[in-house]
């Protein structure tokens, strides 16, 4: 999977460098000045965004799973499987076509009455 894009954001580029340095009650913070996770954080939403998560979420543990998008792909593997088409859908997310046939073997999130998700 050499040179390949996140599927979700094609276009996207990450950013080198922040030349711009950004300023935080007084200080100067450049996309240097942070520890190596929190540079990775900064160039792919922008310093001014990850510096509004470092604010809001700083001690915090986070982790982001590999496959933040699950419930939004097996919603869409429901739609779309119709029991032949396990290779385009794997292609089209980056995944194999186990994980489609996965997916689709659990049940699809019900609604409520009232339109809510269980």
């Amino acid at each position: 999977m050499q040179g390949r894009q996140p599927f979700l954001f094609p276009e996207m580029e990450l950013e080198e460098e922040v030349t711009v340095p950004q300023d935080v009650g007084g200080l100067s913070i450049a996309i240097d000045d942070l520890p190596p996770d929190c540079q990775l954080v900064a160039r792919v939403i922008g310093l001014e965004s990850a510096l509004q998560l470092f604010r809001g979420a700083s001690g915090c543990t986070l982790c982001i799973p590999k496959m933040w998008y699950r419930k939004p792909l097996r919603r869409y593997v429901h739609a779309h499987f119709n029991g032949t088409n396990s290779k385009e859908i794997a292609l089209k997310f980056g995944v194999t076509q186990r994980h489609i046939y996965k997916l689709y073997s659990e049940k699809e999130e019900e609604k409520t009455t009232d339109g809510n998700q269980t």
